[in-house]
């Protein structure tokens, strides 16, 4: 069996690691998605669980990829290219420089400002992609915030009502299979 826990605020940590557990234990494998890695889900990946971040999905939404591409790519690019030979030292500092003055306040001060205020359902159109890429057999949302994002992930996508849902494991049928 093939879960999805949804755990996007930090109150339930231990409940996920339990769920992705008795996920494990019963033979399936589960995926926990979360707000933004950190320090504590090493913990989850060392107990076997795949840990997927939001903001990993947000990545994939085009208009961030277009904006990475013409902040990140096409500068390191030109100084991969500009920076051969002797010029390789100099051309590397003056990238670096780019990346923390440049490229990284314009990313957080005007692309994600102007994203987010675009696309305000660019969290529930990320997560109902990976749904819809992945063939999970059930979805646990681990907290009030995965249940809320989880409904409006029903609203928009009906393909996802397909699968089971369950506030935990244990009340899927037989303890976790399907």
């Amino acid at each position: 069996m093939k879960v999805l826990i949804i755990l996007l605020g930090e109150a339930r940590r231990p409940a996920a690691l339990a769920e992705g557990l008795a996920v494990l234990a019963g033979g399936g494998t589960a995926t926990v998605l979360v707000h933004e890695t950190g320090p504590w889900t090493a913990a989850l990946a060392e107990a076997g669980l795949t840990v997927r971040s939001r903001a990993e999905l947000a990545r994939r939404h085009w208009p961030q990829r277009l904006a990475r591409f013409v902040l990140w790519r096409v500068p390191a690019g030109l100084a991969r290219a500009a920076g051969r030979g002797p010029l390789r030292a100099p051309a590397e500092r003056a990238a670096a420089r780019y990346r923390s003055r440049v490229a990284g306040p314009v990313q957080r001060r005007l692309v994600d400002r102007v994203h987010r205020r675009l696309w305000r359902d660019a969290a529930v159109d990320v997560v109902a992609a990976h749904l819809a890429r992945e063939d999970y057999d059930a979805v646990v949302p681990a907290d009030p915030h995965a249940v809320l994002l989880l409904e409006q992930v029903l609203r928009r996508d009906a393909g996802a009502a397909r699968r089971r849902i369950a506030y935990s494991v244990a009340h899927l049928p037989a303890g976790g299979t399907v």
